[in-house]
Order: structure tokens, then sequence, then C-alpha cells
């Protein structure tokens, strides 16, 4: 993966996971591997208008952003948030390889246990696989995430109030594991240049 600048499918993503929010207007072409990023900012908040990632004062994030999104001339509508919080019950897991069906359901019990905690949203990313020790049978590495559906339900209610096309939520864990993927970090590309994408 490579670092660009210029114009293409753009989306506008968020990172809410304090007052300070992130913005990024950009484009993945996934093709070439290439990210296209065309502007960043940070938006100012009060200091408790986002605790612990989750959104509570939805008001004046819509006016801040609102305000920032006119002077950076923003006009993009798909939007994809990234977020962290103790809300978020993140485990990682060596499950066997099977059909997808399964290893949701899998994943599900795994991160929520018994329980059928109709409450909360699970989901999971494969990251890689590595062998058992004892069987060498395959194993995938897996990131699973369960986030309560009130607080989901919060930032699509705050993304219909800004008129935004909702696109993705994410981690932050997840989202940059995604981004780095057999990319810039495990290249051969010095870490050095990838400082701007840590940011």
């Amino acid at each position: 993966m490579a670092l660009s600048f210029g114009s293409g499918n753009q989306s506008l993503v968020l990172d809410m996971s304090s007052s300070d929010l992130k913005l990024a207007v950009g484009a993945y072409n996934h093709k070439t591997g290439v990210v296209y990023l065309e502007k960043a900012g940070i938006v100012p908040l009060e200091s408790d208008a986002i605790t612990d990632g989750q959104i509570t004062d939805s008001f004046g994030i819509v006016m801040a952003l609102k305000h920032a999104m006119a002077k950076l001339d923003v006009r993009q509508k798909n939007c994809i948030i990234t977020t962290e919080g103790s809300f978020m019950h993140t485990r990682d897991l060596e499950l066997p390889k099977v059909k997808g069906d399964q290893l949701k359901d899998m994943v599900k019990y795994e991160i929520m246990g018994q329980g059928s905690n109709k409450d909360m949203n699970v989901d999971y990313v494969v990251y890689g696989t590595t062998r058992d020790a004892e069987t060498n049978a395959e194993k995938l590495l897996i990131r699973a995430t369960a986030v309560p559906n009130e607080t989901i339900s919060d930032f699509r209610d705050f993304l219909k109030n800004m008129d935004f096309v909702p696109v993705a939520m994410d981690a932050n864990a997840n989202a940059v594991r995604k981004l780095f993927n057999g990319g810039i970090i495990n290249g051969n590309v010095n870490i050095s240049q990838s400082t701007l994408l840590l940011i």
C-alpha cells in the first residue's frame, strides 16, 4: 500500500474516539493499493462532547463539524466512523478454519459466552492464519469486537443529523490493522515514511 495525494471516489473518515475529533477525506484504490488523501484536520470540541468514545453532546459535535467542513470545503457525504472506548469488548481469538456461518457463530460464542445478549453487536476481522502446535491444523487469527447496539444507534443518529451516508463503523485498532495489512509497515518501506498515516 502506498500513500498519494489526489482525488477519486472519496469518503469522509471521522475518528470519534476523543473530543479532538479528527477528519480526513480520501479514497482507497483496491486495484493499485494506493490510499489517496485529499484533506485532513482536527475539529476541537468541548472536553465532554465525546466521553470514552461515546457521543455525549451530539448538537455540539454537529455544529463544530459543520463549521470545520465549511472552512475546509469538505462536501463528501459518504462517511466512515472509527472510535474506541471501554464500551467495546475486544478479544483476539484463534479458531479452526470453518465456513463463514459457522465462524460467525463461533466468534459470537467466544466473545459473548453462552448468554444471548441481544443488546450487543459482534463483528470481527480475520487478520492471518497459524498452525495448531499439537495437531498442525490451520487456525484463523481473529480480532472480534462487541459493541452495544445503543452506541451504534447514537452514531447512526449523529450521521443522520449531519445528512451523511453511513459507510462503516470500526474500532480504531481494526482500522489501523486493515490499513497496514501487507502494506507499508509490513513491506519494504522505511517506517518513517508512514508517519503521516499514523497521525
